[in-house]
């Protein structure tokens, strides 16, 4: 009877749709299968009955095959993981991994052609003797086994707890675009075709099942009733233990469900379920089944856990329709996709930690009945579609039953929210978009950054359609939502579809909305300019690209006035005042909206814009539309010239970060009491579109002593100012591949003393060098095999007494890593580099201007780049340390031995390995080599000559920021220096200190490239 209600309803909505072209398919499944649970496989057969509804004759079925994702690393599903910086599947054993063997594909009993897609396993074709023409019926048989993979995503079983979703073989859609064959993505979900389920699955008898569908055996529903009756004894025994994986009954049970007007059918089997039953009933009078199926995990949380289902269904047929299934179902089960998933009529949950966490989970996959299960959209592509608006109205029941915690399941209690002024959804969104690392929310899910799935697909659309509500009303919202429902449900919308009905149920024009919002990242900035109180006009501007909506809160002397909306509108308007007493004027008071600048949104009368107020806060935090914040950072430093460094870096560096970035530290050395210190101002450009992401401008510089002379007792010091221009784009933004082009003209002044021979110290000379660096970065992220290649053009030109003097130098870099075993890489660097020109290529490689260094040491550091406790000493433990640049040799070798300089050519080599044990993540101690080839002058008159040098050791390293290292065997030239130079092995040991990586601009850029 549901089935013949639900048809006509369609048929007539069909009638009435919009989109008079709209057709959709018809797929009815038969399913029985078997499983074996002492070797993780499945075993049955499916005949799928297709009618095509279409207008056109097909001549091939795509055919989703989803559990080959989990066969191998090349697989779609496996690369997603990997780009996704998760390995756990890549470094799987073969008895882990999962895929279909036993097919054998026939189309009305007969055999067909059919093959796997080339570039994805999980996508069959089948290739039909004739064409199916519009209205024609066929059906798809095959026998299948599928070995279950661990629990690596959806699909999967842990022990023999068992989690069978996207288990049988499926057709893909066939709509008015065409076909949508898709591989199996962790990141991104279905779409599937309309049809009814009839199921049989045969398991050991003591397992508690949990399924789409109607069950169908009274016996069964006796063994769950009894279940019941134990779950509710069991809840009141906190001393027993429930966690222990049972034996596998020898007696075997069948178990029959059907199921109609459904896309797909998902089970849950574990023989520790415990079970608790509600009823929901709807408005309608209609009752609906609520079950929870759960382990002894977290049983205190969930023992509320089937009022939460019951609530859920009850809200979700309230605000948007009655729901149509005869039960709703949750589980608590192994879940490596998330918090929750969603199937038709059942959820699984994974951990919840907290009540409200696990209400908030649940209501959220429920509500995916109506927002997937019902209005069937296409997930993949459109994930906005049922994520984003399941989420607002989950954040909305949220907000009703939950008044302590903010809309988003309790991450933030309100008390601390409220102190951050914005929510902490809008607060994640602003810290993505203000540096245009957003996304559209109609992005397609592969196309997404994990980030950018939760704030494009989930939060930025609830954000939207909170604000919608705000605009319109919430009861006209409602009435908006439910009409979409009816016009939809059991169908397929597309996103212009949704876009059309709630134009037409609101009778406005919701471009901002759709376009705006969802179909694009653009962004918008209201800011009041200016107020006539004469003519009774206050004027906004909007400094984006999307006509949102706006609210204006209006101040007297007395009291907070009324709030008031607008249409919204690009550029400048002016708008009626609507009280002349006003003294303050407040755009979006309650922060609903996405205004990406919520700084510029008050103004008082006689006083214009309302300005921030001042604040210093120590080390880092959030930023606030009322406050400026400077933050604060101690500083405590050493150098051989200066002594013990001490200052204060101030910088704004906080949350949500501007796109104008500054720290600026200054200090003073014990030495002598002197200022030195360091700064930089940076202003990023994001791009919204395009593979250009971004622009940076910069200007930094620092200025320190170098050296300090005890004889004379003096200091030289140091001064570098690098403005800088760099680009940076990719392909996309998902893409693990990003290019950046820089370039930077440095200028250094240095100081040199006159010494008299008679007279000593009489003072300094200052001297000044311009250097000018092109480079190119190929950047590749990954957990596998990252690679970093840098190509650089440097030309300098000097003075050399009257003459002048010029070089130009080519060098490249790159760093590659392969990780050989889960956490552990094998790193290998090659560095190459000479001079085209250098009109003092022919002098001793000693006295030449930019040399190329196979040990990068304080001395040879020409372009001040690096951070070096002791630049210029001759002895002593903080002369050996060295960067890891040129040659990137680790031998701490005295300043005071020119070995490795060359003013001609350089290559090199560098190989290190993590050691595979277990503790060499808490001592990370690596193998390392290194071996190098240059040419160099002894002196002018001599011939050029060629050396080979190597070195080889272990060393402790800290991410590349600290390293010691302990070199054990050299070459000759190398061992014969330290045989001069130290005195004891202790004297061997160098070491590395990055401290460009710890400033705030480094770990700024660690974080987000």
């Amino acid at each position: 009877m549901i089935k013949y209600i639900l048809t006509v309803t369609s048929i007539l909505i069909s009638l009435s749709s919009f989109g008079q072209d709209y057709f959709q398919q018809e797929v009815d499944y038969d399913i029985k299968v078997k499983l074996i649970d002492s070797i993780h496989t499945l075993e049955g057969d499916i005949k799928i009955t297709y009618k095509n509804n279409s207008p056109d004759a097909l001549s091939e079925i795509y055919m989703h095959l989803w559990g080959n994702a989990f066969k191998n690393r090349t697989t779609a599903f496996a690369k997603q993981k990997v780009r996704s910086f998760n390995t756990d599947f890549y470094y799987a054993e073969e008895e882990e991994l999962g895929f279909y063997s036993n097919l054998d594909f026939k189309v009305n009993g007969n055999s067909v052609t059919w093959k796997l897609d080339e570039e994805n396993i999980d996508i069959g074709k089948i290739t039909l003797s004739q064409p199916l023409g519009p209205g024609e019926t066929i059906t798809i048989s095959t026998p299948f086994s599928l070995r279950i993979p661990n629990s690596y995503s959806r699909l999967g079983h842990v022990e023999t707890s068992y989690q069978m979703t996207q288990w049988f073989p499926k057709p893909a859609v066939y709509d008015r675009n065409g076909w949508h064959q898709m591989p199996y993505l962790d990141m991104g979900e279905f779409y599937s075709e309309f049809g009814d389920f009839n199921v049989e699955i045969t398991l050991p008898e003591n397992y508690y099942v949990g399924a789409t569908g109607l069950l169908q055996n009274e016996s069964e529903k006796a063994f769950l009733k009894e279940r019941i009756k134990y779950t509710d004894q069991y809840l009141l025994d906190t001393l027993r233990d429930h966690s222990a994986y049972p034996a596998s009954s020898m007696k075997m049970k069948t178990l029959k469900y059907t199921a109609e007007r459904v896309h797909d059918f998902a089970w849950f089997a574990d023989k520790r379920f415990l079970v608790q039953k509600d009823v929901a009933t709807l408005s309608s009078g209609k009752d609906v089944d609520c079950w929870v199926f759960f382990t002894d995990l977290e049983k205190d949380l969930w023992k509320d856990g089937a009022f939460y289902v019951k609530r859920a269904v009850e809200f979700y047929s309230e605000r948007v329709g009655d729901y149509p299934y005869p039960h709703a179902t949750a589980v608590q089960s192994a879940l490596s996709a998330g918090a929750g998933m969603e199937y038709p009529m059942i959820t699984v949950i994974g951990r919840s930690v907290t009540a409200p966490a696990l209400d908030q989970v649940i209501t959220h996959e429920v509500g995916h009945n109506w927002f997937y299960g019902i209005l069937a959209s296409n997930e993949r592509d459109f994930p906005w579609m049922d994520e984003g608006m399941n989420s607002y109205h989950d954040h909305k029941y949220t907000s009703i039953y939950y008044d302590d915690y903010d809309e988003a399941g309790g991450i933030m209690p309100k008390k601390i929210e409220r102190q951050m002024e914005y929510s902490t959804l809008s607060l994640a969104y602003q810290v993505w978009a203000r540096i245009g690392k957003d996304q559209a929310p109609n992005t397609t899910s592969n196309d997404l950054t994990t980030l950018n799935y939760f704030l494009g697909a989930y939060e930025k659309p609830a954000m939207a359609f909170k604000l919608l509500e705000n605009y319109i009303g919430e009861e006209q919202l409602v009435t908006a939502m439910r009409k979409y429902y009816d016009e939809w449900k059991f169908r397929h919308p597309q996103p212009e579809d949704t876009k059309a009905s709630f134009e037409h149920s609101t009778g406005l024009d919701l471009d901002w909305l759709f376009d705006g919002m969802l179909f694009s990242n653009q962004v918008y900035d209201y800011k009041v300019k200016s107020i006539n109180l004469n003519e009774g006009t206050i004027e906004i501007e909007n400094n984006g690209m999307v006509a949102a909506p706006i609210n204006l809160t209006y101040y007297t002397d007395t009291a907070v006035g009324e709030t008031v909306w607008y249409d919204g509108f690009l550029g400048s308007k002016k708008l009626p005042l609507v009280n002349k007493e006003v003294k303050i004027v407040e755009l979006d008071k309650e922060r609903i909206s996405l205004d990406i600048k919520p700084s510029n949104n008050d103004y008082k009368i006689k006083g214009g814009a309302v300005g921030s107020k001042l604040k210093l806060r120590w080390l880092s935090g959030l930023t606030t539309s009322k406050t400026e914040k400077i933050f604060m950072l101690p500083i405590i430093g050493f150098n051989s010239a200066d002594q013990l460094q001490v200052g204060i870096a101030f910088h704004n560096y906080g949350i949500p970060l501007s796109n104008f970035q500054y720290y600026i530290q200054p200090g003073v050395g014990s030495r002598d009491g002197s200022l030195i210190g360091s700064f930089e101002f940076r202003r990023d450009f994001p791009q919204r579109t395009g593979k250009l992401r971004n622009v940076s401008i910069a200007l930094g510089g620092k200025s320190f002593h170098e050296s300090y002379n005890e004889r004379f007792d003096y200091s030289l010091r140091f001064t570098r100012i690098q403005p800088s221009i760099e680009f940076e784009w990719k392909d996309k933004l998902v893409s693990p591949i990003a290019h950046y082009v820089r370039y930077r003209p440095i200028g250094i002044v240095t100081e040199n003393a006159r010494i008299g021979r008679e007279t000593g110290f009489e003072g300094k000379d200052r001297n000044l060098a311009i250097i000018h660096n092109a480079e190119y970065n190929y950047l590749r992220r990954s957990p596998i095999a990252p690679l970093d290649v840098k190509v650089n053009t440097e030309f300098q030109q000097y003075k050399r007494g009257d003459a002048t003097k010029r070089y130009l130098k080519l060098y490249a870099s790159a760093d590659a890593k392969y990780a050989y075993k889960k956490g552990k890489f094998f790193e290998i660097r090659g560095f190459a580099g000479f001079f085209p020109l250098h009109t003092e290529g022919d002098i001793s490689t000693s006295a030449a201007i930019g040399n190329f260094s196979m040990f990068s040491r304080g001395f040879n550091d020409y372009r001040y780049d690096q951070h070096f406790i002791d630049r210029n000493g001759q002895e002593g433990f903080f002369t050996r340390q060295v960067a890891i640049a040129d040659g990137g040799f680790k031998n701490g070798i005295t300043n005071s031995m020119p070995i490795g300089l060359s003013n001609k050519y350089l290559a090199s080599i560098n190989l290190a390995i993590d050691l595979p044990f277990g503790w060499s993540k808490m001592l990370p101690i690596k193998p390392y080599f290194d071996a190098g080839v240059y040419s160099y002058k002894a002196t002018t008159s001599e011939p050029f000559q060629q050396e080979v040098l190597y070195s080889g050791g272990l060393m402790i390293d800290f991410q590349k920021t600290i390293m010691i290292h302990f070199p054990l065997f050299n070459s000759e030239r190398i061992t014969n220096i330290y045989e001069q130079t130290a005195a004891n092995y202790w004297q061997r040991i160098s070491f590395t200190i990055d401290i460009n990586k710890l400033n705030p601009h480094g770990l700024k850029h660690w974080f987000l490239r």
